[in-house]
């Protein structure tokens, strides 16, 4: 055999094994995840293979015959595992149910189009729609356009890749900075939580005022963005500051920077402030009135 002929043989026998890793690849993304998988990162992974075997270095120094038919070989059949394995992926789920591990799949009724099943997915009213704890709450305009909204989606994906879905299109067309999903088992929003997307630091800083974050003794519990708080670190006391986030074990507030200087110098010299939180005002005076109607349900006119 001449040394062409060996040379298209062993480039042939090498680009077995990135046709087969390609293949086993493509078929368990398509089996878990109901996407194709993409031909050109099929390739890549072809080419990475020669990268490994020749090195990267003696490529772009040495360039031969040899490698050059690796290269040729190793893309071909690695776009054709990524072909074929997407191909016997797709004929394995119409014969089989597959039941992935750690996901759990839906129970409510479906309905088909073109030999396809699906299931729609309506979000809950605005006023059902909660916020993120301890991040910034999304606007009530937005909420009242996100709610009733309806997604249209494959019915044989497990309801955590749902959830994941339902996410992404929120963050995406609706511009939300963070999204909390939960399904029931029948497919139906059981909770949907959001928050605002973040801005820079500097754009929600008002003049004259500095944003500071310090680690109290204890944060109250579900202390969280816009609540009033005074904060006692000694003999010093900052009132009616506004948490702007809570983080973990981390408060942001805004301060005069006057404030914020000292309480900076307590903080260095070891100190933890203590935190007061206020009562929100207006949801008091509505309970008084409530209780007010209870107590007379029949005020004289």
């Amino acid at each position: 055999m001449d040394p062409f002929s060996s040379a298209i043989v062993a480039a042939v026998l090498f680009a077995v094994t990135p046709f087969l890793s390609v293949l086993v690849l493509a078929f368990l993304f398509k089996i878990f995840v109901k996407e194709d998988f993409p031909t050109l990162v099929g390739v890549a992974i072809g080419l990475a293979f020669v990268g490994f075997d020749a090195g990267l270095t003696s490529i772009a120094e040495s360039p031969s015959i040899d490698i050059a038919l690796k290269i040729l070989f190793a893309t071909i059949l690695a776009g054709w595992g990524s072909r074929f394995g997407n191909k016997f992926a797709g004929n394995f789920s119409k014969d089989h149910t597959l039941k992935e591990t750690g996901y759990h799949l839906l129970k409510r009724s479906l309905y088909i189009v073109s030999g396809k099943r699906f299931i729609e997915i309506t979000m809950p009213a605005a006023s059902d729609i909660q916020n993120i704890y301890g991040k910034k709450p999304v606007s009530n305009e937005l909420k009242k356009e996100i709610g009733g909204k309806k997604f249209v989606l494959p019915a044989d994906l497990p309801i955590e890749i749902l959830e994941a879905r339902i996410k992404r299109r929120l963050i995406n067309d609706w511009r939300v900075g963070d999204a909390e999903v939960k399904l029931n088992e029948e497919g139906n929003v059981a909770r949907l939580s959001l928050s605002a997307k973040k801005t820079r630091i500097s754009g929600i800083i008002p003049k004259g005022k500095v944003l500071f974050s310090f680690k109290p003794e204890s944060i109250p519990f579900e202390l969280g963005y816009g609540d009033m708080i005074n904060i006692v670190v000694q003999d010093m006391v900052v009132r009616k500051v506004e948490v702007i986030s809570v983080i973990e074990d981390t408060v942001s507030v805004m301060l005069h920077p006057g404030d914020a200087e000292r309480l900076a110098r307590k903080i260095t010299a070891g100190l933890k402030p203590s935190v007061i939180v206020f009562p929100d005002m207006k949801k008091h005076k509505h309970r008084i009135k409530q209780k007010e109607a209870k107590l007379n349900p029949n005020p004289s006119p």
